[in-house]
């Protein structure tokens, strides 16, 4: 079962790491937040209304998203 963020982002979480960030997750839309420690860095974000996949390649503390 997926965790939610919490927020009304539209995004579910399936796995973390041991710290609790998020490694893979979906997204209902739109691009990822770049919410402070809640994604991992290398995390991959699946955004159901395009099928496009996002790839953080910033840090847990400063998200930064690039579509894979």
């Amino acid at each position: 079962m997926p965790y939610s963020t919490g927020n009304a982002d539209g995004v579910k979480i399936f796995d973390k790491t041991a710290d609790g960030l998020a490694i893979r997750a979906t997204l209902d839309g739109g691009t990822p937040p770049t919410t402070a420690n809640v994604f991992a860095k290398g995390c991959s974000v699946m955004a159901l209304d395009t099928g496009v996949r996002y790839i953080n390649t910033g840090t847990s503390a400063l998200p930064s998203w690039e579509i894979n």
